[in-house]
């Protein structure tokens, strides 16, 4: 199955995702999406195995934790990297 895009994600906790494309780099291809996260939702601590994770802050600012650190935040036109095997999440 060939998947289609964009293709959206909504749950009932406030959050949204839009896969948009895959763009294809030389060490490996990337996807990319757009995040809508309302305060106090977002995904539980967890691990990437076989990618890293970076995001960039369009619009307010994001609370970010990696696992065993304090809680950090990223503001408007910010990027975190969260590397492959770090367990991390997003949070209040």
């Amino acid at each position: 199955m060939q998947p289609s895009y964009p293709h959206t994600i909504e749950n009932c906790m406030g959050e949204k995702i839009i896969f948009h494309h895959i763009q294809q780099e030389p060490g490996g291809d990337k996807v990319i999406v757009e995040n809508f996260v309302t305060p106090g939702h977002g995904p539980l601590m967890h691990t990437h195995f076989l990618q890293d994770e970076e995001l960039t802050v369009i619009k307010g600012k994001l609370a970010y934790q990696v696992s065993g650190h304090e809680v950090q935040y990223a503001g408007k036109g910010e990027t975190g990297l969260f590397a492959r095997g770090t367990p991390h999440r997003f949070c209040d």
